[in-house]
């Protein structure tokens, strides 16, 4: 998931990009020694990951909680309402378990 002003530049340099290359996929003249029958085939070719298909999680396991955070309000707005249930934990566990407090 991209900020839209990122996706927005994103796909001005592949315009650009498919405009000018005239060996370009999108080009209508190459599409047949491609194989591309229907124009959303372009995605095969043209298609930006952000670097999701070399990260460690797969986007099943981090969409919800992703979902979760930006329904949250962001990062900003998140974090220090983790810090706070990390620090609460780390309070019951010296308390009751370690018996240091």
């Amino acid at each position: 998931i991209f900020v839209q002003e990122t996706t927005n530049a994103l796909m001005a340099a592949v315009l650009i990009a498919d405009v000018t290359d005239k060996a370009a996929v999108a080009n209508p003249a190459n599409r047949k020694a491609s194989g591309i029958k229907n124009p959303l085939e372009l995605f095969k070719f043209n298609s930006v990951h952000g670097g999701l298909w070399r990260a460690a999680y797969k986007v099943d396991s981090i969409g919800e909680v992703s979902a979760i955070i930006y329904f949250m309000g962001g990062p900003k707005k998140f974090l220090p309402v983790v810090y706070t249930i990390l620090a609460v934990i780390a309070f019951l566990i010296a308390k009751f378990v370690l018996k240091l407090i």
